[in-house]
This record gives structure tokens, sequence and C-alpha cells, in this order.
């Protein structure tokens, strides 16, 4: 990589003309070096940007500097704002993690268990309103899930997974984004399994306490298939009408479609419907009309009233029960996901982001409407880098009117080919009287038009 320590003024000169202006003090160089005060930054680049001139990828900044150094290149270089659309910020711990962690992101067994939780928040966010053949990928990337499991594949410590985390929601609070229509404690609960059947492969942090009947139940899924007997009878020591149900799993797909019927019923009637086991143990049914697959995500949303998290744990146990089989689901909606979730992009890459949340955290917080300085891809979506190669996708209606519209950009087109066509009859009108050719007779459709306007 190349390195130029420069100072603020250097800085937005840079960022202002799109290319350094002196090559002195750039050099190549294989680790970072200590800033030497507050004024110092040191830029980076992957190649040479005297043979090619770029954007720095980087700019790396004490974390105490960082929103102050943001809202003084607001100022002093409004031609690159938000300038971290461009460059990555970081302080000089967190760009080590990034220079040193996994440019080929991976999950390893745990991809489809990542994946079917990720489609689970999706569309437990969509409820029963909508046809989830027809959600786009980047609903799913809008989830902590997407979030937290990119954050894994990179192979990030607990601390920076939490950080990742502790962002995604005050990013939904900065752009006001609206309410989730659950908690995340449920979702944290699903994790929490996660990190304990991927412990030592991935450093997942604390999540929600989930009981050990659950946890044996999801282990058993994972390395069986199925939940033993044993453990069955232990889930069901609440719910005496769900234990003989097990027995019924082996009968015909249809059979055990209506079997999971029976069982949210049951679950209803017997007043446990707010049991974790309970919602646990009908997404498990659910998961075992077709294993390792998402095909029947229709058929838990009528009960998501009853259940608002079914589809959480329904898509941890299709995950679990994976194998290698989730990916042929959904109108190929989780093959896209996973492209997202895998894709190689490297600290020394120039972000893919509209705004990083340090930069979104600073201008939330200025007097003017941080919302018209903006362009976005999409009018009314922002994607938000957490950390260095952690996207998330947000939906705002504060953004909608970001960028111009189609409709805004039609009208002074339409006006404009509407007076190149009266000059041209204008001039039609000329060369007839100077050649003497009578125009012709006009019609129908002409003498109605000429009546209404008076041309």
């Amino acid at each position: 990589m190349w390195s130029k320590k420069v100072n603020r003024k250097e800085l937005a000169d840079i960022l202002n003309s799109g290319r350094i202006t002196s090559g002195d003090g750039l050099y190549q160089s294989g680790s970072l070096n200590a800033l030497g005060g507050w004024d110092e930054i040191e830029l980076l680049w992957k190649d040479n940007p005297q043979s090619d001139s770029r954007f720095p990828s980087a700019m790396i900044v004490d974390r105490a500097e960082q929103r102050d150094l943001l809202a003084w290149l607001n100022t002093y270089s409004p031609s690159a704002r938000p300038v971290t659309a461009y460059s990555h910020i970081a302080d000089r711990q967190t760009a080590s993690v990034f220079l040193e962690a996994n440019s080929s992101p991976r999950l390893g067994r745990f991809e489809d268990v990542c994946l079917g939780l990720i489609v689970g928040e999706t569309a437990t966010y969509v409820g029963g309103k909508k046809d989830l053949r027809s959600v786009t990928h980047t609903a799913c990337l809008s989830t902590l899930s997407f979030s937290i499991a990119r954050s894994a594949a990179l192979g990030l410590d607990a601390k920076m997974i939490s950080e990742v985390e502790d962002r995604w929601s005050r990013s939904r609070a900065l752009i006001g984004a609206s309410p989730l229509p659950v908690s995340t404690e449920p979702l944290q609960a699903a994790w929490g399994v996660i990190r304990r059947l991927a412990e030592g492969e991935f450093k997942l942090p604390l999540g929600e306490p989930v009981s050990s009947q659950v946890l044996e139940a999801c282990s058993q899924i994972w390395s069986r298939g199925e939940i033993r007997q044993s453990e069955w009878r232990s889930l069901t020591r609440e719910l005496p009408e769900l234990a003989p149900l097990q027995d019924e799993l082996k009968g015909p797909r249809e059979d055990r479609l209506s079997l999971f019927e029976r069982a949210v019923s049951d679950a209803r009637k017997s007043r446990v419907d707010k049991s974790l086991n309970a919602e646990f143990l009908c997404a498990y049914l659910a998961s075992s009309i077709s294993p390792g697959t998402l095909d029947h995500l229709h058929v838990l949303q009528p009960h998501l009233y009853t259940f608002p998290n079914l589809l959480i744990w329904y898509g941890l146990c299709a995950g679990l029960s994976s194998r290698d089989t989730l990916g042929t689901t959904l109108n190929g909606l989780v093959r896209r996901v996973k492209r997202e979730l895998v894709r190689e992009e490297h600290f020394l890459q120039n972000p893919s982001c509209d705004i990083a949340f340090v930069e979104l955290e600073m201008m939330s917080g200025s007097a003017r409407d941080w919302t018209t300085e903006l362009r976005v891809a999409t009018p009314g979506h922002l994607i938000v880098e957490l950390l260095p190669c952690i996207n998330s996708h947000y939906r705002s209606p504060r953004l909608e009117g970001t960028n111009e519209s189609p409709s805004s950009e039609l009208a002074p087109a339409l006006n404009e080919l509407s007076a190149l066509l009266d000059r041209a009859h204008d001039s039609v009108s000329k060369v007839r009287r100077a050649a003497g050719i009578a125009a012709p007779r006009p019609s129908e459709f002409q003498k109605e038009k000429k009546r209404k306007t008076g041309r």
C-alpha cells in the first residue's frame, strides 16, 4: 500500500482537486505509522496515486478527532461531501484489524444457518402484508442479522461485532426509520444459539440467554437433522398437547403441514403461546415440512400475531437442517443475499456506501438539513457503512426527495422538445412561402386543435 501524511489543509486540497498535489512524503509501506498530533492524518492507497489520480482509500485519524475533522471537511471540501462515500475513515487500531481481515469473507459450514436467520428476520419485518417471493435482496441487507453475519465472515472479534450492532440500531434512529414490529431480543437469542454452536470458529458477542433445552435441541438439529425423543419430551413438559406430535413427523409432507397447523392451534389454546419453547417447537415443526429449505415461509405468515418471532426461529431451524439446500429457494433470493454476504472487499478499496456512520452521526447533529446534501442511488434508501466493508441499507421517508425523480427531469426535457418543434414548424412555413408552395389542407384534427388553442 501507499501512504502519505498530511494536515487538514493538504487533505482538503487533495479532496477538492481529486489528486495529490505533491509526491513529497508519499511512500510504499507495509504498515501504519503513529500519528504526530491532532492535525495529522495518514492517507492510504492500494496503488501509487501519482500514476492514477484517485481519492485515498482510507483516512487514518484518531477516533477522538474524527467527528471534528469531518465537520471541518464538510465546510472546506463541499465538493466531496459526504467524504466517507469516497474514503474509509478509521483510527489506527481499527484500520490494522481491517488491513488484516479476510479479503475473502467466509462462514464455512455456518453459511446456511446465517442465511436462514437473515431471511427469517426479513420475513418478520415484512409480516403478513407481502408475498415473500417478491421481497428484494436489499430488504435482507437491511437486517441486523446480515450485519452480524458479514462481520463474522470478515473475522471480526466480539467487541467490534457489538459495535456494529450498536451502530445498526443508532443509524435507524438517526435517519428516522420506521419502528421495528418486534424487539431484537429473540433475534439476539437466536444468534446466541449460533454463538454456542460456532464456538472456536467465530467470536460472536454474548446474546440474549436461551434455555438449555432449546440450545440442546438446536445442537441436535445441527448434527442429526432432528430432535431426539428425550429432548422433545423435555421441551414439551409444559406443552402436553404437543408431546405426541413428534411421532407423526415421519408421515407424508401433507400430513406434516396439517401437523404444524394443529400445533399452533393447540399452543394457542393452552395459553402458553408466549412461551419460547412453544414458539420454537412450532417453528421446528414448520421447518420439518421440507427440511433444509425456506419453502413454507408463507404458511407461517398468518400466525405472526400469535407468535411474532416464529419466522426467526423457522429461519434458524431451516438453516441448521440445511445441507447446502437453502440457496435454491425463494426465486434465487438466498443466492443474491449470499453474494453480498461473502462479497470480496478490502480496506484499501474505496467504499461502496452513501455515507459512513460516523459522518451520518456528525451531520445529523448539525443545524442544517443534512438530507438535502446526500446523493443516494435510490430515493428513500440510504447505504450506511457501519464499519469498513460492512454496509447496511436503510429506508426512510426523510430521504424520498434527496435525488431528482425521473418525472422532475422529464418536464424540462418535454418543454425543450416542444420549443424545438415550434421552431421547426416556423422554418417549414418560411421555406414554403419562399418556394411558393401552398400549405397542405389542415386535417379535421388540426382544425379542432386550432379552434381550441387559437394557433
